[in-house]
């Protein structure tokens, strides 16, 4: 009798033992397969980001071929304008720092390196390039705060004809045709004493 109960608990022990293995291997198998899910969701998610990287990089190229021409078109126009002719092209990266080109010279020298006046006038160029190109014929309201501070007297008068040109733009967005608004602040006394000299624009001191 004690041998057959010894035998007995011998096999139960057996069976405790193997159940616990199968449970374990149950248990490690479905660990396995939710791991596997995982995986195969972030391979998905991977060829996803992937996908849209490659469609976001090929209308980044687009919009660079089709936009950054003009873009550059409009800015050494402006640039010109404001530099009374001394400057008349400029290069713009993707990062849209630029270098500029002096009328009659073969190099193009990098914008960050000129003067404090010469400085604002091209990213004034480049704003007003910018904001024709987003806005194309409708043509809000331009803010501008203080971007004459740094011009010197005869290229503060050329930027205040630009704007006072600018303004007297017609909006196509407009039934009645009113001209496009410019709100030029600025805290300088010179830059009212010289727009008055321009004409066209209605001052108001504070």
């Amino acid at each position: 009798y004690s041998q057959a109960l010894s035998e007995h608990s011998k096999k139960q022990a057996h069976m405790t033992l193997a159940y616990r293995y199968s449970e374990r291997s149950e248990n490690i198998e479905l660990q396995l397969e939710e791991v596997d899910e995982r995986i195969r969701k972030a391979e998905s998610r991977a060829r996803q980001l992937e996908l849209a990287l490659k469609y976001m990089s090929e209308a980044d190229d687009e919009m660079r071929r089709n936009f950054s021409p003009e873009l550059r078109k409009l800015t050494a126009g402006y640039l010109e304008k404001l530099t009374l002719g001394r400057y008349d092209d400029v290069l713009i990266d993707r990062e849209m720092k630029l270098q500029l080109h002096i009328a009659g010279e073969t190099q193009f020298r990098e914008a960050e390196y000129m003067s404090g006046g010469t400085y604002d006038q091209v990213y004034l160029a480049l704003r007003l390039a910018l904001s024709e190109l987003i806005t194309g014929e409708l043509a809000p309201p331009l803010i501008l705060d203080d971007v004459l501070v740094q011009f010197d007297e005869k290229r503060m008068k050329a930027a205040l004809d630009l704007l006072a040109e600018l303004s007297r733009e017609k909006s196509a967005a407009d039934s009645m045709g009113e001209s496009r608004q410019i709100l030029l602040f600025s805290c300088h006394e010179r830059v009212a004493e010289i727009a008055e000299t321009v004409g066209g624009f209605d001052i108001q001191r504070l």
